[in-house]
């Protein structure tokens, strides 16, 4: 059942948390005028966020922040993941730069804060 509307007559908040009380699978889009993201849920559960991230929740300045990577291999691993056309993450796994484990970590605060940032957007549909 496709949901739309405004944030300001049905809450973010209220939408997420009926998705997971309902245990429900698929996506949900959230777009203001300059971003667009989208929520994924399987069995009720955020499994991942894509879209416009603001800089400071994009996976290398996580990592950078985080101490898991230093800026010189960031920018070596982002022009190997452009050039090879694979995820940042990807590409830090293949090469044994980061454990998988640890990505994990950082792939779920990085998803939290996203959603957390979203949740205060008070201009969306």
């Amino acid at each position: 059942m496709p949901l739309n509307g405004d944030v300001k007559t049905f809450p973010l908040a209220a939408i997420v948390q009926m998705i997971h009380e309902e245990r429900k699978t698929g996506a949900l889009s959230v777009n203001t005028p300059r971003r667009r993201s989208i929520i994924y849920f399987r069995g009720g559960k955020i499994i991942h966020v894509s879209g416009n991230t603001d800089n400071e929740l994009k996976l290398g300045t996580l990592l950078r922040a985080n101490n898991l990577i230093s800026e010189d291999r960031l920018q070596d691993m982002v022009a190997v993941a452009k050039a090879m056309e694979k995820r940042l993450g990807t590409v830090l796994l293949e090469r044994d730069y980061i454990a998988p484990d640890k990505l994990a970590s950082i792939l779920q605060l990085q998803v939290r804060e996203i959603v957390t940032s979203m949740l205060n957007w008070d201009e969306a549909k």
